[in-house]
């Protein structure tokens, strides 16, 4: 079994296009493979959707291995369960400005990112597909925002990228303590990387999440990751979650819920 494979959830939408071509582009350099998924949930629509998820799916053949999955069961519970039988690589799913959290792919984006210790990529509809030249990862005051280290540093690896390690700057001693601590912990970890990296505090009189958005954008940023533990940290109506994943200007972000992290990302 390849172990580079990409999980693409796909309902037949513009949001879903442009994920599958996200993983596409991707999938080549890992010369790896596309696992297109669509979930149904009546035998009936078994026939219909394996018609239009072929006439998704037949013009990259010629591009990369990629193959048709359509499952009958929830839409959760089966991407998740594919997704760690494969050990998939990520996870990449297509999203709109119009929607909410709550709303991707019916309600089930974030509680599938709870459930499973496989990364996420959430692609805006209206990203243009490039190079990952430039990756921010945001650190904050929790432990658990380390986990999304070592991935960045694998993606930042093989694609050659421009790390840029970012936390909101602290007024609190010990808290500015805390993460200049976690810096040169992250430095002394990417010393021997041949690829480039910088720091950064934040600074800015807007929330923590518009506050990185500018500075993405600044750069700019071909890729924002996080993780966090979303037991803890991620309610339905956690206001920095929405603002990063639904930012306006499309930047692609890697979420991860650092509670489940437990298989090495290699």
């Amino acid at each position: 079994m390849d172990k580079n494979i990409f999980i693409v959830p796909h309902n037949f939408s513009y949001a879903s296009n442009k994920a599958l071509l996200y993983a596409v582009n991707i999938s080549k350099l890992y010369k790896g493979g596309i696992e297109l998924v669509h979930v149904i949930s009546d035998e009936s629509q078994r026939v219909n959707a394996q018609l239009k998820l072929n006439l998704v799916a037949i013009k990259f053949y010629k591009l990369i291995n990629i193959k048709v999955n359509i499952i009958l069961g929830d839409v959760v519970n089966e991407i998740a369960k594919i997704s760690e039988r494969l050990n998939a690589k990520a996870i990449i799913i297509g999203a709109k400005k119009s929607d909410r959290i709550k709303d991707i792919f019916g309600n089930f984006t974030m509680k599938l990112v709870i459930s499973t210790h496989i990364p996420f990529i959430i692609i805006n509809e209206n990203y243009k597909i490039k190079h990952l030249d430039n990756v921010v990862i945001f650190i904050d005051k929790s432990i658990e925002s380390l986990e999304s280290v070592e991935i960045t540093k694998q993606i930042c690896h093989d694609f050659d990228s421009h790390l840029f390690i970012v936390s909101e700057k602290q007024n609190d001693e010990y808290q500015k303590f805390r993460i200049t601590s976690k810096f040169n912990a992250i430095k002394k970890y990417l010393i021997d990387e041949t690829f480039e990296f910088d720091s950064e505090m934040l600074m800015g009189n807007k929330s923590t999440a518009s506050n990185l958005i500018n500075y993405a954008i600044s750069i700019p940023a071909d890729l924002i990751c996080l993780a966090y533990d979303f037991d803890i940290l991620f309610p339905a109506n956690d206001k920095f979650s929405k603002e990063i994943v639904f930012n306006d200007f499309n930047i692609p972000i890697l979420i991860m819920n650092s509670k489940k992290l437990t298989i090495p990302y290699h």
